[in-house]
This record gives C-alpha cells, structure tokens and sequence, in this order.
C-alpha cells in the first residue's frame, strides 16, 4: 500500500522535530528519531534526526543510537560473533 504524508509532516511535524531537537542539543540528550513519511510501494521515504554522542560529549556504556543511525543509513546488521568453546574428549578415555 503506498502513502504520501511529506507535506502533512512539512506542515504538522517539522516544528516539533525541530524543538525537540533543540531541547535535545541544549540538555545534552542524545537522540535518534526516524519516521516514515512515504512510501510508493517500491521504495520508502524516511526523515531521521539526531543529537548523537559526539555533538554531546555524553559518553554512552551502550550507544544504541550509534546503531539506529547505521541501520536507518541502510547498513548490515550482523552479529556479534561469540566466543565458542569446544571441549575435545579423548576417545579412548570413554
């Protein structure tokens, strides 16, 4: 199903985006916001913000914002690989 929302966005949203992003700068909060605003069945419109760690010097002991940013920019996720054990038993032991 394909929608256009960008003008009502334009027109009803923009500003709050705009303030809530101000607030966001001035307070030093990181953010990340990102909306969907069309859509033509085919391929998708988005608007993404954000105030990011670097802008605010808040040091994050999970930047899940980085993250959001990356995938919203259209790349991989793929993950972490995890450290795997293997415990190898001697045959002739059993």
């Amino acid at each position: 199903m394909s929608f256009d929302k960008r003008e009502l966005f334009e027109k009803e949203c923009r500003v709050h985006l705009e303030n809530l992003r101000s607030l966001c700068t001035m307070f030093q909060i990181p953010f990340y916001f990102s909306a969907c605003v069309a859509d033509s069945g085919k391929e998708s419109e988005y608007i993404r913000e954000a105030v990011l760690t670097s802008t605010t010097g808040v040091k994050l002991s999970n930047d899940q914002l980085k993250k959001h940013l990356l995938v919203g920019l259209d790349f991989d996720v793929i993950p972490k690989k995890s450290n795997l054990e293997i415990m190898m038993i001697d045959p002739d032991s059993i």
